[in-house]
């Protein structure tokens, strides 16, 4: 368990652990033992917060009794049903009919309209005749793939805001940063579930009815790192704004390919350190909107000196971690 703090404790000390369980006035004390310590000078060089890593010493019957009790409160409120969402127009394209029927029973609950196609002929010729909300596609298909369809689909002015999910599991960050220049919106690794493919299109529901802006370039920060992000910004000379939505939130600005400026809201960093502490995410959500820069360049450094110097602390960094981890204070046990 990491605990944020500037406090500064020695390794192997023992403390006291209030750990308040969420929405509840239950407060369980549990001992434990300090087994890692990031102080704040190195917390702001890795853009990571200070604190203490420990290990929890004993858990009593009464204090997991509490726990489960809380887990299985929480679980029966969220079996409780919520209201029902709007109906939708989706097209399922895939050319496996397996893989069609299961997307589908993720919407039939909710009376959706379903179409289904088997390549992306059948899907073009659905969406220019009545546009649906959302498109979820697979990528290798014959005739016409998904690449191909996205492509086709974001041509159009009618068709150019429908939502499009890829159900495939793009192997590498190279084809994902691809289909999100393309103009992809999220992806779905098969085999998925009903859960999370009933979860996802919620969430991008969502960000679409909360959008009041044209489509820019965005995705999600599990699917392609922010490294990648500015190496194709860099690549292509392009000009804008890059936001950062995640545990934190914080921009780039950047032209022609070149970091000028970063900062991280409501934290008090240098540009270089704002920068790494951004790229240390690795969940959330980015956004580039390009547009004319009026700023000077505070970095003086390329984009790609900024991602070689985030390469080496990073790795620096994880050489510590992993030694301590390998190689454990024998008067800690």
């Amino acid at each position: 368990m990491f605990i944020t703090t500037d406090q500064t404790v020695n390794l192997g000390t023992e403390v006291t652990v209030s750990l308040v369980l969420p929405d509840s006035s239950v407060q369980i004390r549990i001992r434990a033992v300090v087994v890692h310590a990031r102080s704040l000078q190195e917390a702001i060089s890795l853009g990571k917060p200070a604190g203490l890593g420990v290990r929890f010493l004993d858990l009593s019957e009464t204090t997991l009794s509490h726990i489960e009790a809380y887990i299985r409160e929480r679980m029966e409120a969220d079996e409780t049903p919520s209201a029902p969402l709007a109906k939708i127009r989706v097209v399922i394209v895939d050319d496996d009919p397996k893989f069609r029927e299961l997307a589908a029973q993720a919407f039939r609950a909710n009376l959706d309209e379903i179409q289904f196609a088997k390549d992306g002929f059948e899907a073009i010729a659905i969406c220019l005749k009545n546009p649906p909300d959302i498109i979820l596609s697979d990528v290798h298909m014959p005739r016409l793939d998904g690449w191909q369809l996205l492509r086709l689909l974001r041509a159009r002015k009618e068709l150019a805001q429908t939502l499009f999910v890829f159900t495939t599991s793009l192997s590498n960050e190279r084809d994902r940063l691809r289909a999100y220049t393309l103009g992809v919106d999220d992806f779905l690794s098969k085999p998925y579930n009903l859960s999370e493919l009933k979860a996802k299109i919620s969430r991008l529901l969502a960000r679409r009815n909360n959008q009041l802006t044209a489509k820019h370039l965005q995705g999600d920060l599990k699917q392609v790192s922010l490294a990648s992000v500015l190496s194709w910004i860099e690549m292509e000379q392009r000009s804008g704004h890059l936001y950062v939505r995640s545990s934190i939130h914080g921009q780039f600005v950047i032209s022609s390919g070149r970091i000028f400026h970063a900062n991280v809201e409501k934290f008090e960093r240098t540009e270089i350190q704002a920068a790494f502490q951004l790229l240390q995410l690795t969940e959330g959500e980015f956004e580039f909107v390009p547009g004319e820069v009026n700023t000077q360049d505070k970095l003086h450094l390329t984009t790609s000196q900024l991602l070689l110097e985030n390469a080496r602390i990073s790795d620096e960094f994880q050489q510590q971690e992993d030694s301590i981890s390998n190689n454990p204070d024998p008067n800690l046990f």
